[in-house]
């Protein structure tokens, strides 16, 4: 199997999306992607913000990665899903010992979840109702 040598569109601007960014490096990563309107068009960490719509223009050209936590990541699935965007997460059991942050999916795990129809949608609502416990 070849290594996908496309640049990376990270969905996701905030800590965890500039974790990812740091983890890929500066030269693998094309844009951030992010659904709030007022980071459209802004920079962070020197990289352009596109929205949505873009997003839908330019993902067959990039690899896109979803670099959000868990709570943010249901929509965000759902709606990659709903416009037929091929996406994977930001994984990696290196990533989460470099970046210290445990908000990371446990990410083979996520994985088998999104994929799991209606026991996805249980596993979801188990973990998510044990994250809320937490708060």
């Amino acid at each position: 199997m070849s290594e996908d040598c496309r640049k990376i569109i990270l969905f996701g601007a905030g800590k965890i999306g500039r974790q990812a960014l740091d983890f890929y490096g500066a030269d693998q990563v094309a844009y951030f992607c992010d659904n709030n309107p007022a980071l459209a068009g802004s920079e962070v960490s020197e990289k352009k913000v596109i929205d949505f719509a873009a997003l839908e223009k330019l993902w067959k050209d990039y690899r896109v990665v979803l670099a959000v936590g868990v709570t943010a990541s249901i929509p965000i699935v759902q709606q990659l899903r709903a416009h037929g965007i091929a996406f994977s997460f930001f994984r990696d059991e290196e990533a989460e010992g470099k970046t210290g942050n445990k908000e990371i999916f446990s990410h083979i795990y996520a994985e088998n979840l999104w994929g799991g129809g209606h026991n996805g949608t249980l596993a979801v609502d188990r973990m998510m109702r044990k994250s809320l416990a937490r708060i």
